[in-house]
């Protein structure tokens, strides 16, 4: 397990799970995960659109998810698609792969060119039960977030970006891993798929491929979710946000 951590901050013995607090020693399993107590953010409920109806799924199009936790909702926005990239779901809610209560979008690479291309989100929060609605943005206290299932293939290696602002912090699994996770500026990293193997399924058990981002106070965050591509090609990929921070071996 690795962590970065900006010169301006040390980690105290303090684990964190979105807004519910936990303080005590670190520790890691040999072989596996754990999380902190607590339910964390919880994106199980459907996002409803916002703007207009001929926005669904493109840039600029803004989604509302109600109660992420008590008294607190959540907008996601579609803040740009980089180099023909698509969102073909929001948020996949199904019973399908994956948690429900993770914010699961799938996003269909661009077909005009090889290298990256992505979707930008950036996720806001908001005192519930207000007139006018989304009228009292608040600070969470606390937060952590993974970053799940980063793998890929010979032609196709996925990445996630996350932006929880200045003072934020990274870790993953620093040996036997799947990814290079980089700090680009403070509160901002990238994990990239270094090894293009498929991983089956999306499972916090998989931690070669998943990294958690948290920062102490978080009024809006930005989740930049795509892929590097040999080849041109269109492919749809499933990511997984877990609103859940994780102590790794």
């Amino acid at each position: 397990m690795k962590t970065f951590v900006p010169s301006t901050k040390t980690i105290l013995n303090t684990a964190v799970v979105a807004v519910a607090l936990f303080s005590g020693n670190l520790f890691a399993q040999s072989n596996s995960i754990t999380t902190a107590p607590g339910n964390g953010l919880n994106f199980s409920k459907d996002p409803v659109l916002q703007t207009a109806s001929n926005t669904d799924l493109k840039q600029g199009a803004v989604y509302l998810v109600e109660d992420v936790m008590t008294g607190v909702d959540a907008t996601i926005r579609i803040d740009s698609l980089v180099n023909g990239a698509k969102v073909t779901k929001i948020d996949d809610n199904s019973n399908g792969l994956g948690y429900k209560e993770a914010f699961q979008p799938e996003v269909k690479t661009g077909s005009v060119t090889a290298g990256k291309s992505y979707a930008v989100f950036t996720f806001k929060f908001y005192q519930a039960n207000t007139t006018p609605a989304l009228s009292t943005p608040i600070n969470l206290q606390s937060v952590n977030v993974t970053a799940l299932d980063i793998d890929g293939n010979v032609n196709l290696k996925e990445f996630a970006e996350i932006n929880m602002g200045s003072g934020g912090t990274a870790r993953y699994m620093s040996t036997s891993t799947d990814l290079s996770l980089l700090q680009i500026l403070s509160g901002r990293f990238i994990a990239q798929n270094i090894l293009g193997i498929e991983r089956a399924g999306i499972d916090t058990a998989s931690v070669a491929n998943m990294y958690t981002a948290s920062n102490g106070t978080v009024s809006s965050m930005t989740i930049k979710y795509g892929a590097l591509t040999i080849l041109p090609e269109q492919t749809a990929r499933q990511f997984s946000l877990y609103m859940k921070g994780f102590y790794f071996p």
